[in-house]
């Protein structure tokens, strides 16, 4: 939804929820002028083309964005009770951190910048670990003993889970070429994802 900016003060942002396009956008059965706040009638924003009912059917919506995220966070504990460890790359217009709640693990990487950024992480701690992105469930390569690229677009973010069984199940199984057949001297993955 939009907010009516013809309005006075605060009530351009106080419009009638926009359920559909039908009268009223589904709000009130009133007489359209006896609503206390007209509904939005913008030709971008308003209720004919802008409303839950149009955006419920549009699987990339922003409607059904936001509820992928909220299913995401309300799924993991670790967002909102884990400790917070900051990472400190040397692109300052990426945010990166770790949270840790239990055995959990997520690595949380953000662009804070309107340009695409790219960003070296020191991720030592987490090596043979093979982040998956909570989102779409895609994994990237593992984690290696060196330094951990990653590209972000403008204002984008990464959610990965880093779990401690595939961290072990990663230790005693072969990440890459090595160089004295140990597998903790793993050559590291290349730097796209998998």
């Amino acid at each position: 939804m939009g907010d009516n900016i013809y309005l006075r003060d605060c009530e351009g942002m106080r419009t009638p929820m926009q359920w559909s396009g039908d009268r009223n956008a589904c709000f009130s059965r009133a007489n359209p002028a006896r609503l206390s706040i007209p509904v939005n009638g913008d030709p971008v924003y308003g209720y004919h083309g802008l409303n839950v009912e149009a955006q419920q059917r549009q699987p990339f919506s922003l409607l059904n964005w936001m509820r992928r995220l909220i299913a995401v966070l309300s799924k993991d504990q670790t967002f909102g009770r884990g400790r917070i460890e900051f990472l400190e790359p040397r692109n300052q217009k990426v945010l990166a951190y770790v949270r840790r709640y239990g055995d959990e693990r997520i690595l949380v990487v953000a662009n804070v910048s309107g340009k695409a950024q790219s960003v070296e992480l020191l991720l030592g701690l987490y090596a043979g670990a093979q982040p998956v992105e909570m989102l779409g469930g895609t994994s990237f390569r593992r984690i290696g003993g060196g330094s951990y690229s990653l590209a972000l677009p403008p204002y984008g973010f990464y959610w990965f889970t880093l779990s401690r069984q595939v961290m072990r199940a990663t230790r005693r199984s072969d990440i890459g070429a090595t160089v004295s057949g140990n597998p903790s001297e793993a050559v590291a993955a290349p730097l796209i994802p998998a």
